[in-house]
This record gives structure tokens, sequence and C-alpha cells, in this order.
């Protein structure tokens, strides 16, 4: 019983814990890399003279949006980096094997605790990779952009999966089966390599997610997510850069690890600050300079 009051006074605390045990599992069984496609925070070293750590954002590497109209299933196999220097061959019977899906916003892709036997590829819209702690708690680790591919645990065997992926708006994927895939890495195994590497990226990503969840406070998290959303979906208007995607501060409490209580605080402040304002429903940064000053390991 004292363990259990405890760990209600603590409950945030043991939460940060659960995900980290929990993505440790997760990038030591391999599963689904791109994981850095969102930022967080890192530490780099100030420029010749100055002393001390500096904290920046990630470069964003955007992908193209396409859909299925404008370009053919070989075109889009082609450009994974997961089938890079493969035989024209070779492409062409994955992109054979592609057959289209269509998810309505909230439909779930793949189930956390159920086994996978397919890759995907997104051509439209946005998927959220979650991973869920055993009292409910959810933690957005990606959102997903057109031409990201994902789900190659499924090619090692049939055990469940560790997250669940769903889709944030209407989605079109492209869906290769697992023997596929397989059969082609035989062939050549040049895929493997490449699929190595990929993973290799995705280790070295989830040691800064572990460390920017145990160690920001939730500011500075809130902060590098709104950042990271406005260097892909920010536009340039008079007032500041506008976010052209709605996001709710249900949706930043996921995305950030905290309670949509506290989320709703620290927008309350960055508004009577004029860090951050609201038009009709969008997020408006007047100046993402102020905004990034945010991001700091003390409150």
């Amino acid at each position: 019983k004292a363990i259990d009051k405890y760990r209600d006074a603590h409950k945030e605390h043991w939460l940060k814990l659960d995900l980290a045990i929990g993505a440790t599992w997760f990038y030591l069984s391999c599963l689904p890399a791109n994981i850095w496609h969102w930022v967080l925070f890192r530490q780099t070293l100030l420029e010749p003279g100055k002393s001390g750590f500096q904290f920046e954002l990630f470069p964003l590497s955007m992908t193209t949006v396409c859909s299925m109209t404008e370009i053919d299933f070989q075109t889009i196999v082609s450009r994974s980096p997961w089938f890079e220097g493969l035989p024209e061959e070779a492409l062409g019977q994955l992109a054979a094997a592609c057959v289209r899906r269509h998810l309505d916003a909230g439909e779930c892709i793949y189930r956390q605790g159920f086994p996978t036997t397919e890759v995907y590829c997104i051509t439209k819209g946005r998927v959220r990779v979650s991973l869920h702690s055993p009292n409910g708690q959810e933690f957005a680790l990606i959102e997903r952009e057109p031409e990201a591919w994902f789900g190659e645990p499924g090619l090692l065997n049939d055990e469940g999966r560790v997250l669940e992926a769903s889709a944030i708006d209407a989605v079109e994927l492209l869906v290769i089966p697992r023997e596929v895939v397989l059969e082609i890495a035989e062939l050549h195994p040049l895929m493997y390599k490449n699929l190595f590497h990929y993973n290799m990226q995705t280790l070295r990503n989830m040691h800064q997610l572990v460390g920017g969840i145990l160690f920001y406070p939730l500011k500075a998290r809130v902060a590098g997510r709104l950042l990271y959303l406005l260097e892909g979906h920010g536009q340039q208007t008079e007032e500041g850069l506008l976010l052209d995607i709605k996001v709710s501060q249900n949706d930043f409490a996921r995305l950030a690890l905290g309670s949509r209580q506290r989320v709703n605080k620290i927008f309350r402040d960055w508004s009577m600050r004029g860090l951050v304002e609201t038009r009709n429903d969008f997020l408006l940064v007047p100046d993402p300079e102020r905004l990034k000053e945010e991001i700091s390991l003390f409150e």
C-alpha cells in the first residue's frame, strides 16, 4: 500500500521510468526506424571562445508529399532508403506486390501487442506512432509523413508490436507483404545492409530521446515539439509563423509526455508573455527564437 501511495503521488516520474524502459526495449528489439523524424533536443558545444552547452533542434529532413495519381508504385519504392541500390528488376517485384490501403482519421494500422506481417509506406496523410503504458497513458513518439516507411520489425518474427500506429487524418498507404520483402532480401543482401544502417541511426536517436524525456522539463519538451511542427507545417505570415495543422493541447500532452492540465498551464503562460497566440484554432508563434529560449534543463 505504501508503494502504491508513493507511486500515485509521483505518477509522472513513474511514467517517465516506464517509458524509458519501454523505449530501451523498443530500440534493442530493432523496432521502427525513422523514430527521429520528430525532434527533441541535443547538446552541442558552443562556438569557439564560449563555454558550456547550447540546445538546438535537430534539423528536419522533410519528405516530398505525393499522391497516388502523381507517381507510380515503383517510383515510391525506388526512393526508399531500405531498397537503395537494388536493381530495377527487384524494385519492380516490390512495386508489383504493393497494395493500396485507405484509412480514415483515427483508424488503427496496427495495435500494441499484436503481430504484423507487412511493411508500410505513407503516400498521403499523417500517421502517429505511440507507446502506451500499462495504466493506459499514451506517449506519441513520432508523427510520420508521406514517403516514410515503417513496420520492419514484422520482417523478423511474429511477436506482438511494442508500439501502436494510427491515422491522424485520412491516410493512404502502400502495403507490401513480408514474404515478398524477405524473398527480395535473400536475393539481394544489400537490403539487409540498408536496414542495418537505418536501424543504427535509430539506436543513436533513441538514446537522445530517452535523455530528453528523463532530463528536460515538460515546458522544454512542449516547446521542442511545437518548433518541430513549425519546421514542417509553418507558414510565414506578417504576424509570425502560423502552424497550418490543428494540434490540440491533448495532442501536445501525448507528444511531450505530460498531463493536459500542465500543458494548458504552459500555453496560458506563453500566451500572456506573447510567445504563442491562437488564430481560429491554429497556433501562431510571433518569434520562434524566443520560443527556443524555453528549451532549457531548468524550469
